[in-house]
């Protein structure tokens, strides 16, 4: 029996499109030259964007361009992944965008970080230059 995937009007992006969500799902997994008794599906978890969601799957993304780059002529590519509901173990959503108020989504989130990051590194080479710059002047 083959699935085919639904293409319809119900695979397009729903109202709760966008929230971000926790899920646990049983992963395949390949083996190749072994004893197939020895392998079964795999545990595994992952957080993202719900992009879409059918009765059959859900579309997960865990990477998104916030704008296009000045280079790229059409909308930027996502990734992500396409989940069975029936591998499904669990689904939450996570109010994450409701406690960051939209930090995820303001540059200024991201110039404030690299500031400070910058401001660290350059405190701490600086520490680490006084006992030279002090040694080497003592020896002039």
């Amino acid at each position: 029996m083959t699935l085919q995937p639904k293409l319809d009007s119900s695979t397009r992006k729903q109202e709760n499109a966008d929230d971000f969500v926790y899920v646990l799902y049983l992963d395949h997994v390949l083996f190749r030259n072994a004893d197939a008794g020895l392998f079964k599906p795999v545990l595994r978890e992952t957080v993202g964007w719900l992009h879409r969601e059918t009765a059959d799957a859900i579309w997960v993304l865990w990477e998104r361009s916030v704008k296009p780059l000045p280079h790229e002529r059409s909308p930027a590519t996502d990734s992500g992944l396409v989940l069975l509901r029936s591998d499904i173990v669990e689904m939450r959503r996570l109010p994450l965008q409701k406690i960051l108020n939209g930090l995820l989504f303001r540059s200024s989130a991201l110039t404030v970080s690299c500031r400070v990051s910058a401001s660290e590194r350059e405190a701490k080479n600086s520490a680490r230059k006084k006992p030279e710059e002090t040694r080497t002047r003592g020896n002039t």
